[in-house]
């Protein structure tokens, strides 16, 4: 049984910088969150030394949205995989040029890729309402130059995913326009069960991931890489160094141990500590002032970059981060655009995300920096 369902959700390309997907060396996108709270609960655009989402990285640094909102660097391409200018009105995909990834566009005209169809997720290739039999016609149809379309993982769909945006959609309409309130399919396989796979709705009413029952009829928007790079070995990820371990894959370096506990050489020893949402914020400060390094809390997508969606209680790799709690919500630094008083948490019992008020929830930390 699934422990929770959805609560929800060629050559041309060399020029964008392509990269692998996220079961090799990535770039992370960032989350597209631009406004920090202030301490009245108002929203504000002077994220300056706050230490929230969007103080830092490249949203902060290079806000202009003309070819996406937020740091997003997308890139319209025709059916033959030709790049197109940022405002022309037909398009085929969108290549992101941050992560190397390429999307399909649903189109609107009722045919087995379009917007409307809802897929079940056997692998059955002869089957067109299969997300299988979806992967086949659209590489039979070597749409925008390609025939190595895929279902994505459950971190490529929330790579695209803007959590700036607050209303019902929470990807850039002006180059997704098709993307539904629905659930749709991504290819990791949700622990224990299977018979169920991951997925992610859109919508910014609600969670966001869950898994589903293969037999769900759910939504399907393929993607393929943009080079011919091969996934890395997982094995060589990450490189431990006491208390911190570095990610070679996003290169983002970790504390090895919540909050509250501290390596021992072997382990992570003592007890968690929680707080609320300000305390985690004033607790990264805190470090980073006493060691001179530049530890945050991390916003939403570089936790859930740590997450193992294969692993269930917890969904972590427990060599790398040991001592984990099966049951614990940690902090994100991302607020939630539908409701300034909430932050975006990850489950770590399963890798789920969820927004939780930000005041009257004593929550979990594992604080993060940049690999020099």
């Amino acid at each position: 049984m699934v422990r929770r369902l959805f609560v929800g959700a060629g050559a041309a390309l060399a020029a964008f910088g392509a990269h692998a997907q996220l079961h090799g060396p990535v770039t992370l996108n960032d989350t597209g969150a631009l406004l920090c709270v202030a301490p009245d609960g108002t929203t504000t655009p002077h994220c300056a030394r706050t230490g929230q989402d969007g103080a830092v990285g490249r949203d902060a640094r290079d806000p202009a949205d003309g070819n996406g909102h937020g740091g997003f660097k997308f890139v319209k391409l025709d059916g033959a995989g030709h790049r197109l200018p940022a405002d022309a009105p037909q398009w085929r995909c969108v290549a992101d040029a941050v992560t190397g990834l390429v999307w399909e566009v649903k189109t609107t005209n009722g045919g087995v890729d379009g917007a409307g169809w809802r897929y079940t997720n056997y692998g059955d290739a002869g089957d067109p309402r299969d997300t299988a039999g979806l992967v086949a016609a659209v590489n039979a149809k070597h749409l925008c130059g390609s025939s190595r379309w895929r279902l994505p993982t459950i971190d490529e769909l929330q790579g695209i995913v803007d959590y700036g945006v607050a209303g019902n959609s929470m990807v850039d309409a002006r180059f997704f326009p098709n993307v539904r309130e629905i659930n749709y399919w991504a290819s990791t396989p949700y622990a224990d069960d299977p018979d169920a796979t991951w997925g992610f709705s859109f919508s910014s009413t609600i969670s966001g991931d869950g898994a589903g029952q293969r037999s769900f009829h759910l939504g399907a928007m393929l993607v393929h890489d943009a080079g011919d790079t091969a996934p890395a070995d997982p094995a060589g990820r990450y490189v431990l160094a006491g208390d911190e371990v570095a990610d070679t894959w996003t290169g983002l370096t970790w504390r090895r141990c919540s909050v509250g506990q501290a390596w021992d050489g072997a382990q992570c020893a003592g007890n968690l500590v929680g707080g609320d949402w300000a305390a985690a914020l004033r607790h990264a400060a805190d470090e980073s002032a006493r060691t001179g390094l530049a530890w945050r809390v991390p916003n939403q997508k570089e936790l859930a970059s740590i997450c193992d969606r294969t692993r269930n209680y917890p969904a972590i790799d427990p060599d790398v981060f040991p001592n984990v709690p099966s049951r614990a919500y940690y902090w994100t630094s991302t607020p939630y655009a539908n409701d300034p008083t909430q932050a975006f948490t990850i489950d770590i019992r399963g890798g789920y995300t969820q927004p939780l008020p930000m005041t009257g929830e004593s929550l979990e930390l594992r604080l993060v920096r940049d690999t020099p």
